[in-house]
């Protein structure tokens, strides 16, 4: 189950074009993905209704890509980071496995504030032992050839590399599932 925003649920793009569509068909269908992605949606609202997933589709993994709205509404890092701390609790008490997708923000905000809103991202990784992939939007978001015209969404394109990103990650996640 991926827990995310526009960049997960696809803006601007066809479902069957984005990154959790393109990431099933590479899983050659073996295991079903669910887009619970929602466009604006920020880390509470992705707890709010977190629960509800974890009841209705029982998934083996969790993948967090979360926060990208947080930080570009200026939202308390604090916040951010409980918010991102429960997910992963609740997740894990559900008995699922975790990803969680490093995420940046413009330094609009300034530095200090664009370096600690990426730190969370790294720090709760390490302290509660779950995988990260790092910078997960830089990987496309550097590069205009991969973006929709309004520098914010991934294109097509984009989207075939975030999904290439994911895959070794998702791979390992349901190897662990299986040694369980």
């Amino acid at each position: 189950m991926i827990l995310g925003d526009s960049i997960s649920a696809g803006y601007g793009v066809s479902l069957d074009n984005a990154w959790p569509s393109i990431l099933e068909a590479e899983l050659r269908n073996e295991h079903q993905i669910v887009n619970a992605s929602i466009s604006g949606d920020t880390s509470s609202g992705g707890l709010s209704r977190l629960q509800e997933g974890l009841d209705a589709f029982k998934p083996d993994v969790v993948v967090i890509e979360l926060g990208g709205n947080d930080g570009l509404r200026g939202l308390s890092l604090e916040a951010l980071e409980e918010n991102l701390a429960m997910i992963v609790f609740k997740a894990l008490e559900a008995g699922t496995e975790i990803l969680i997708c490093g995420m940046q923000i413009p330094s609009n905000y300034g530095p200090l504030y664009a370096g600690a809103f990426e730190e969370i991202y790294y720090d709760l990784a390490q302290d509660l032992g779950i995988p990260l992939v790092p910078r997960f939007i830089e990987a496309v978001a550097l590069k205009d050839e991969m973006m929709q015209s309004d520098g914010i969404h991934p294109n097509e394109r984009g989207h075939e590399e975030l999904a290439h990103l994911v895959f070794p990650y998702i791979l390992e996640a349901l190897e662990r599932v299986a040694s369980k």
